[in-house]
């Protein structure tokens, strides 16, 4: 689908929605408690109906409802046979599911997905499965579009499980939620500093709301068996999307938006200091760190495109490793529009400019994050622009567009 975007200021109010990662999470709370759990606010997203049907393969039920889900739990954990879990183009989903897969017990069990998903780093599962005689067959690469296709054979024993801090916290969460279900005292550490903390923070609170005990130290986190309980929960809103609207007022828009939590742990809430600190700093040079708020950069790369001065951005090499590059392909649809931005090693630089110019066509790349943050960016333009392939806002944000006219911009 392609969109002109016009070059109207964004303002009124607007009620964010539900965090994708706080829905993923308590998703696989609710699925691994028995009984019946309202979740309430949970927004049917792309990735997040993903989780949803990965969870009812391995035997809960998901009865969507209009403001959320009742989630039916597993009633007593049982080998996973001869299934096959579609993952669609959901990292989370990919990377959660496999431990607690392998954790119930795995017989040939298949995940399959579309998308960059099966070229997206998975070592670390592959490492831990060889460590542990699991059987991990990866035939992605069998296929011409290198879509996933994983087949897993065994069961996860209890262990002190050893992964590097600076992967995705994906893996660190998804044997975080499986580590209960094993059949010991079980301990994962890390051997290199941690980054996107803010996630993981995210994951140890779904799983003490459901009643999980994690202890957790200097150096790594352990857990003895122990049985999910999860209770009605509702999903706060999402900072990662809050960020387009937080750059859009940046550039003179005038949203208004409800249903943050203020004491949110979502590592995304770097938005707002990151973009006080650009207001402060004018015709300054700027150094941010970027490793523990990946998600915001493509759209924090558009505030700083048009600010007086220099911004660095640093470590944010893990932007290559998305459904699509998202480093490279900012620095191309930005440069496309006018900005002074290149991208070397995990280091992105950006001199800012007045103005944007725009009447040019640019690509949203099929990834969610490059279409909403060019969408903002239209509203800095001179000239309208042309967006290809809006459709993808559906993996995470559906009624973005639809969102994005009810605050005055143009979209058609």
């Amino acid at each position: 689908m392609e969109l002109t975007l016009g070059t109207t200021r964004l303002s009124g109010e607007l009620r964010i929605p539900p965090s994708k990662s706080v829905a993923h999470r308590a998703l696989i709370c609710a699925a691994l408690s028995a009984g019946e759990h309202r979740i309430a606010h949970l927004e049917r997203n792309d990735d997040v109906i993903a989780t949803a049907r990965a969870l009812e393969t391995l035997g809960a039920r998901v009865e969507w409802t209009d403001d959320g889900a009742t989630v039916i739990g597993i009633e007593r954990c049982r080998p996973i046979e001869d299934a096959v879990i579609d993952c669609n183009e959901s990292g989370s989903t990919l990377r959660f599911i496999v431990p607690i897969v392998l954790a119930m017990g795995a017989r040939n069990v298949r995940l399959i997905g579309r998308g960059k998903l099966g070229s997206r780093p998975m070592r670390a599962y592959r490492d831990l499965c060889a460590a542990q005689g699991i059987g991990y067959r990866d035939a992605s690469a069998d296929h011409a579009d290198r879509r996933l296709d994983l087949t897993l054979d065994g069961k996860l024993r209890a262990d002190t499980f050893r992964m590097p801090g600076d992967v995705s916290s994906q893996f660190l969460t998804g044997l975080l939620f499986a580590m209960p279900l094993l059949d010991g005292c079980t301990r994962l550490e890390w051997t290199t500093p941690l980054e996107s903390t803010g996630y993981l923070d995210l994951t140890l609170q779904a799983m003490r709301e459901a009643g999980i005990r994690i202890d957790c130290d200097a150096s790594g986190y352990a857990c003895a068996p122990q049985t999910y309980r999860m209770g009605a929960c509702e999903i706060e809103g999402d900072y990662s999307q809050a960020a387009f609207f937080a750059v859009a007022n940046a550039l003179g828009g005038d949203v208004r938006v409800q249903g943050l939590r203020a004491d949110s742990l979502q590592g995304d809430r770097a938005i707002y200091p990151m973009l006080e600190r650009l207001a402060r700093s004018d015709g300054q040079t700027l150094r941010l760190d970027g490793a523990d708020c990946p998600d915001i950069i493509p759209v924090l790369c558009v505030a700083c495109a048009l600010r007086n001065g220099t911004t660095v951005l640093e470590r944010v090499g893990r932007l290559r490793l998305k459904e699509c590059d998202r480093q490279q392909a900012i620095v191309r649809e930005l440069s496309t529009l006018g900005a002074d931005i290149r991208a070397q090693g995990d280091t992105i630089e950006i001199r800012g400019v007045p103005r944007l110019r725009g009447g040019v066509e640019v690509d949203s790349h099929a990834d969610h994050r490059i279409a909403m943050s060019l969408a903002i960016a239209a509203c800095a333009c001179e000239s309208p622009i042309r967006l290809r392939g809006a459709e993808c806002v559906s993996k995470s944000y559906p009624n973005f567009f639809e969102d994005y006219r009810g605050l005055g911009g143009t979209a058609k």
